[in-house]
């Protein structure tokens, strides 16, 4: 590593404690006039210290006591932090004034606490290795019950990267991020359940039905649903990021090679417009990265401020006191930038579009001018506002990305100890009492009411009560409420309690499948892949006016008998074949990759008669899978249909799916097959007209162990390394060699 001079050093601490960057914070009431905001709003002060310290995650529990996970040792050093020092914090506001007036720490000395999430008369918690439940047995508002439920997670990574960020879904599953970091997950209350590696994965599980899995995604830090249950995260520069497809889909096809299954779907500059002047390290840093990038020769463009580095808390409003136009929007922090970004989705095919709104596109929709806000997370109260999380730290970076000659100076525990919970309210509403829920005390049917509630916040927490009572009375009313009531959202909600009281019947089913809204709809294809009878019904709808419910259709079809569903997967590829996502559905499944589906296709002459590029792709794709599937018979059969189909009437069908069994082969490294029975079919591939099919033929020829077509690779060889006026005579030579005499070169 190059030295640095001392002067250098000396004058990079000076200036990180000069200028606005001051050796506390504000106080809470000095915080509230650095920040710029929309004049729609206001922000008031929820909780500070001492009630508060160090928080990252804030949830409201059926009582309306607020839960508070504080990672008191960030950014955690094992040599520093002999004990572990995070805590979990209920929050109270008894005088219902709006402002917490007490506190309790539930439990303390966990170690990497990054989320709290309440169930069941207590609370789970993520804290690295593991996910964890505690609960309080003698009502003092302590935990002293602590039970282990999974365990693997990493604790190798930077503290931001580590397991976080429990959250209750619309589908009655609990999501966590994971940040794609390896893991093995077992359960400690089922041993004997085979460990779930989540690498490159976030996780999910139910606990009512004692199951786990890996789950798309690759959370840093901060996800939410909208109120139809679609998931967003957030990953460091990019603060919005949609899953398209489940991971359990692509589980079912390992040879696919498919998109990641999630997609940044901003269409705008990750550009951020802060009031924040850049610290001092970060420049110095960026200069050391700079200087590093021209001695290796890579001229990379770097910058230390403007742009989203640290995106967190990634969270969809749907609330019910902002403004219409504010719900649905997505709210991340960037806690580098000291700023709220805001951006408005619009829908695109299977997935979405991120905006800034017309107003904001040159400003953020809440910003500060101190460096000690930082917004990590946000939480959507039973009020319906915007809770704001500030951990306010002087410094939120992990350590292990600051060069050593620049952390020598910084403390990175500066501010511990602080910690603010911020309330954005609409200007109009009006200040007054809060009455916090008592969800707790409700009745059964009482909860059923309240899935039609218009803030999402009290239908998920009804519904997760509803859950956990398994209360079989109920099954009645939520039928009534699913096939009756004019609120979709109380559809959905109602469609998922009944799943959860294993009251959800066929018959009813049936009927779901043709709700009005799209949606609705959506969530009952899904469903219905537990119900073989219906299979007759999905195809139906394969000419559905949504494009969400056509994408669904693609990936639960794959769920039925290959021969039953052929012909929904084409009338879909007719459709969508130009839409990678739709491609990949199909592919994902054993039926949608199969050559029965492509023998379909070929059986219609006129299938392939326009150039539609989608569906060109996709016989890539498919003979992809093939080659990587590996399976003598099934590639066999996909070069005879390839050399003999009448319907091939043009040369670039044959060269798609020639060209992705060679890919196919190359991927699953397939050296040397031998399949004497498809010697003629590549002969005639061989012999055709077109060099480009010869081309593609000898790629996938390399790929045999018969001589004739390890002939046919070396006349490709030759035709790209030969001088031209060489090039046929020497391939004439070959073409006319005893095929019997050649020896393998594999």
């Amino acid at each position: 590593m190059k030295s640095y001079p001392s002067l250098f050093l000396l004058l990079l601490l000076k200036s990180s404690c000069s200028g606005d960057f001051r050796s506390t914070p504000p106080n809470p009431e000095e915080m509230l006039r650095t920040f710029q905001i929309s004049s729609e709003f206001r922000v008031e002060i929820f909780a500070a210290e001492p009630y508060v310290t160090d928080p990252v995650e804030l949830t409201f529990d059926e009582r309306g006591r607020a839960w508070v996970a504080e990672m008191r040792d960030y950014p955690y050093d094992p040599v520093r932090d002999e004990q572990s020092k995070s805590r979990i914090r209920v929050l109270e506001d008894r005088d219902g004034d709006g402002r917490v007036d007490h506190s309790t720490i539930f439990a303390d000395g966990l170690p990497n606490l990054k989320s709290v999430l309440p169930w069941k008369d207590g609370v789970l918690a993520s804290s690295a290795p593991n996910i964890l439940y505690l609960k309080d047995t003698d009502g003092d508002l302590k935990a002293d019950e602590k039970i282990v439920l999974f365990t693997g997670f990493s604790v190798l990574v930077d503290p931001e990267g580590q397991v976080s960020n429990l959250r209750f879904g619309i589908d009655n599953w609990i999501y966590t991020a994971n940040d794609s970091q390896a893991g093995q997950i077992t359960s400690s209350r089922s041993p004997h359940l085979e460990s779930v590696s989540v690498l490159n994965s976030d996780f999910r599980f139910r606990l009512d039905r004692n199951i786990f899995e890996a789950a798309s995604g690759a959370t840093r830090f901060g996800h939410s649903f909208d109120e139809w249950g679609q998931r967003f995260f957030s990953q460091a520069g990019r603060p919005i990021n949609h899953v398209v497809m489940a991971r359990r889909y692509l589980k079912r096809n390992p040879f696919l090679t498919a998109p990641l299954a999630t997609q940044f779907i901003s269409d705008h500059s990750q550009r951020i417009f802060q009031l924040t002047p850049p610290e001092a390290w970060r420049e110095a840093r960026t200069r050391m990265r700079r200087r590093r990038s021209r001695e290796m020769g890579k001229f990379r463009d770097r910058v230390s401020t403007g742009y989203f580095s640290g995106a967190t808390g990634n969270t969809i409003y749907t609330g019910d006191t902002f403004p219409k136009r504010y719900h649905g929007n997505a709210f991340s922090g960037d806690v580098a930038g000291n700023i709220i970004h805001r951006d408005i989705l619009s829908p695109s095919g299977p997935s979405f579009i991120a905006s800034r709104a017309e107003e904001e596109q040159q400003r953020e929709f809440m910003a500060s001018t101190s460096r000690w806000f930082r917004p990590a997370n946000f939480s959507v109260g039973p009020d319906g506002n915007l809770y704001v999380v500030d951990i306010c730290r002087k410094f939120v970076e992990t350590p292990a990305s600051i060069p050593e000659p620049i952390k020598e100076g910084l403390n990175f525990y500066s501010g511990t100890g602080h910690g603010r919970i911020y309330r954005i309210v609409p200007k109009n509403l009006q200040s007054g009492s809060f009455s916090w829920p008592q969800l707790h005390q409700a009745t059964t049917a009482q909860l059923v009411d309240q899935l039609a509630n218009q803030n999402q916040w009290w239908r998920l927490t009804a519904q997760r009560l509803l859950l956990h009572r398994q209360d079989s009375s109920a099954i009645v009313s939520l039928r009534k409420m699913l096939l009756t009531h004019k609120a979709p959202q109380a559809r959905i909600h109602s469609l998922y309690a009944l799943e959860a009281l294993s009251g959800l019947e066929e018959s009813v089913l049936i009927k779901v499948l043709k709700d009005p809204h799209p949606a609705v709809r959506e969530h009952a294809v899904t469903l219905a892949e537990y119900f073989p009878g219906l299979l007759a019904d999905l195809l139906d709808m394969t000419g559905d006016s949504s494009p969400r419910v056509a994408f669904q259709l693609a990936l639960s079809l794959g769920e039925f008998p290959a021969q039953e569903v052929l012909g929904g997967f084409r009338n879909l590829l007719d459709r969508y074949a130009q839409d990678q996502w739709y491609r990949a559905a199909i592919l994902s499944s054993e039926s949608g990759s199969s050559l029965e589906l492509l023998k379909s296709m070929l059986s219609d002459a006129t299938y392939f008669e326009d150039e539609n590029s989608g569906k060109v792709r996709f016989l890539e794709e498919l003979a992809a899978v093939v080659g990587a599937r590996n399976q003598g018979k099934e590639i066999q059969q996909l070069i005879r249909l390839l050399a003999q189909s009448p319907t091939f009437k043009k040369d670039l069908w044959k060269i798609s799916g020639l060209s992705g069994l060679a890919r196919g082969l190359k991927l699953g490294q397939v050296l040397s097959l031998e399949l004497e029975s498809a010697k003629s079919s590549l002969k005639t591939l061989l012999a055709s007209p077109s060099s480009k099919i010869q081309e593609m033929a000898a790629k996938v020829a390399r790929h045999f162990r018969i001589p004739s077509l390890v002939v046919a690779a070396k006349r490709e060889a030759l035709q790209k390394t030969l001088p031209t006026n060489r090039r046929s005579s020497s391939i004439q030579i070959l073409a006319s060699a005893d095929f019997k005499k050649v020896r393998p070169i594999f």
